[in-house]
Order: structure tokens, then C-alpha cells, then sequence
């Protein structure tokens, strides 16, 4: 089951959901759900066997058509 990251237009909250295909969405503050809801666009969390390395970034341009250009490397 996805965990995603929704925006509530309505009451503007922020919150996360695990989804289940026979549960749809809900602001857990107003009750909003449907048209009312937002997904939001999550960057995936790294994790390393090692603390001594950091978690690489998340790229500012990942939405774009090629990484080639990018300046964070391939």
C-alpha cells in the first residue's frame, strides 16, 4: 500500500495518506476528500548502510526531459 502526501484545498492542510484501494482519501482535519484533495509530488527518501555518506539530493530538474544538462551529474 503507497503512502502519499496530500494537500487539502479546502482547509489548507498537508498531510499523508496510505492509500488502500477500497479507502479513498480524506483531510483528517475537515473531512474533505475528492476534488477537495491534492497529490502532492514526493521526492523518495535515501537510505545508506553507512552513516559516513549523506543522503544524495533530491534533483531541481528531474521533472525536465534529459539529465544530461543537469548540475548535480548523472
Amino acid at each position: 500500500m503507497p503512502l502519499y502526501e496530500y494537500h487539502c484545498k479546502k482547509c489548507d492542510h498537508s498531510f499523508e495518506f496510505l492509500v488502500r484501494l477500497s479507502e479513498p482519501p480524506t483531510c483528517p482535519q475537515c473531512g474533505a476528500s475528492g476534488q477537495d484533495l491534492e497529490k502532492l509530488l514526493s521526492a523518495p527518501v535515501a537510505h545508506s548502510k553507512s552513516n559516513s555518506q549523506p543522503a544524495p539530493k533530491a534533483c531541481p530538474m528531474a521533472s525536465g526531459p534529459s539529465c544530461s544538462s543537469c548540475p548535480m551529474g548523472s
